[in-house]
């Protein structure tokens, strides 16, 4: 990602529906590069997808979990990545320092849709094991 992208990043983060015209407005560049590079990022991963927030701020009413991940043997960051491509609900990936090799927040809309989530992730052979703890109250934020 490059800083283009992360400038792309940062607009949409802060409002998910801005329009391509009007990021390509802020950031100096045509529409259709803002939406080129959008559609690449989602089809990287790098985006993983939108949130819709309510007046509130609250963002999600479901299931929402932290899994971590730990890999067998040495895994790289590309393999991750091609690991989570393609699963429901992942709001962010992060790889991590410590006993865990990667940290995942999923939401879905019930414990089953995340439950098939997670077995997905047991079910590769570079996925030794994985630690779920379910979401009970954010504390900060409402992303």
């Amino acid at each position: 990602m490059d800083s283009l992208d992360r400038s792309i990043v940062e607009l949409l983060t802060r409002d998910a529906r801005m329009p391509f015209s009007e990021i390509s407005r802020v950031i100096g560049r045509s529409t259709s590069l803002v939406k080129r590079r959008v559609e690449s990022m989602l089809a990287s991963g790098e985006i993983p997808g939108f949130t819709i927030a309510d007046h509130d701020g609250s963002t999600f009413e479901g299931t929402e979990a932290v899994v971590e991940i730990f890999c067998r043997g040495n895994v790289s960051t590309t393999e991750l990545r091609t690991l989570l491509r393609g699963l429901n609900g992942i709001v962010t990936a992060v790889t991590v320092a410590g006993a865990a090799d990667a940290v995942v927040i999923l939401r879905a809309a019930n414990n089953e849709e995340l439950g098939a989530v997670v077995e997905t992730l047991r079910s590769s052979s570079r996925v030794e094991r994985t630690r779920t703890s379910i979401v009970l109250d954010r504390l900060t934020g409402g992303r």
